[in-house]
């Protein structure tokens, strides 16, 4: 099973303020999760792909757009898919005039003229070095933008609300101990106390970066990788329980059905068919 990453994108050696992969295709390669402070936009171009964020799963089709939130963990199957990816700076959406840290994008997005200007953003991009390829993508990747969040954005924050740089590095530091540790009992304070911060004071952070609190994020982390164990392992459920850090069945059953909306045995029997 792979780590649960938490992704650190740098656009410093980019000549654009955002990265963008084309053509990636997807291995049949196992479970993986990951989280991160800046959107991601997907398009899928062939096969279909099951996109778990949070506690809902999205199956996105070719021509669908996907959206990884601001601080969203988000899983993906094991499907093989071709897709394109854009991971925009926080710097370029705030010079688009977009508050990305209050507002959030539709997960799912069904749009044939946006998939048209994901494609030309693409085109743009894939141009011989000429004096206007850096322009041309970049305007492109800006409309893609502006349009995504001019016809599918939602409030997420209070107004005036923001993310501090501070509280999303010690939000990133929380994750990792999760995701280093989710197998074993410790105490929120054990967090803190490795940080050096106040236990009140870091679960503020992590509410208020992601708006999900730090048991909520634990839960997630163990619960994804007990489907991962359910779904392609053959491994008892108590088995499973007990290797994902739950102590006692009915407390990883109860857990299990409220974060991934379905129970642990459901799980199982979609794997023997």
């Amino acid at each position: 099973m792979k780590d649960i990453e938490i992704e650190s994108t740098n656009y410093n050696e980019k000549p654009f303020p955002f990265v963008l992969h084309t053509n990636q295709t997807s291995a049949a390669d196992g479970f993986y999760t990951n989280w991160h402070l800046e959107i991601e936009v997907i398009l899928v171009l062939e096969g279909a792909e099951n996109i778990s964020i949070d506690d809902t799963v999205y199956t996105a089709l070719p021509g669908d757009i996907a959206v990884i939130n601001s601080g969203k963990i988000h899983t993906g199957s094991t499907a093989d898919w071709r897709h394109h990816c854009l991971i925009p700076s926080m710097e370029f959406l705030n010079e688009l005039g977009i508050p990305a840290t209050g507002l959030s994008l539709q997960p799912l997005i069904r749009d044939p003229e946006l998939t048209g200007f994901y494609l030309d953003m693409v085109k743009q991009y894939e141009q011989q070095e000429g004096p206007y390829r850096a322009a041309l993508t970049r305007i492109s990747a800006g409309r893609l933008l502006l349009e995504l969040y001019k016809r599918y954005s939602s409030a997420t924050l209070p107004d005036g609300a923001e993310k501090k740089a501070g509280d999303f590095a010690i939000t990133v530091r929380v994750i990792r101990f999760l995701r280093e540790n989710f197998t074993r009992n410790f105490s929120i304070d054990e967090i803190s106390a490795g940080i050096g911060i106040t236990t009140a004071y870091m679960c503020r952070c992590v509410k208020q970066t992601t708006g999900l609190t730090i048991v909520e994020h634990l839960n997630l982390i163990r619960c994804r990788a007990a489907y991962h164990y359910l779904a392609n392992t053959d491994r008892k459920v108590h088995e499973v329980a007990a290797a994902c850090g739950f102590n006692g069945n009915s407390y990883f059953a109860k857990t299990f059905r409220n974060t991934m909306g379905i129970s642990p045995s459901a799980v199982r029997k979609k794997k023997q068919k």
